[in-house]
């Protein structure tokens, strides 16, 4: 372990170096290739059900440190989040070029 030492202190500190816990590649224009929608006892739609099973076949490839203990609940969690920080960087970035072209 590598330590980090600043004028002010007197002990070092550890430097913790940065590593991935989870890597995914995806394609968000991939589409489920079953036409048939899940379906509860009761004969409706599970649309959240579906909405995964959408998602999921968007992921290309997914490994995390924990191996192959990963539920797919996890994998969803971990793609719903990139997809969110994509949209937020994706707003910021066409706010701030309509606020340059004004």
């Amino acid at each position: 372990m590598q330590y980090h030492r600043t004028p002010a202190q007197s002990a070092p500190e550890p430097v913790i170096q940065a590593s991935v816990s989870h890597f995914i590649i995806f394609n968000p224009t991939l589409q489920r290739p079953s036409p048939i929608s899940p379906t509860k006892k009761d004969g409706d739609t599970d649309r959240d059900l579906e909405d995964d099973l959408k998602e999921a076949s968007q992921i290309l490839f997914y490994t995390s440190r924990e191996g192959g203990r990963v539920s797919r609940d996890k994998m969803l969690r971990q793609y719903g989040l990139v997809k969110g920080l994509m949209g937020f960087t994706e707003y910021v970035f066409f706010s701030e070029l309509a606020s340059v072209r004004e």
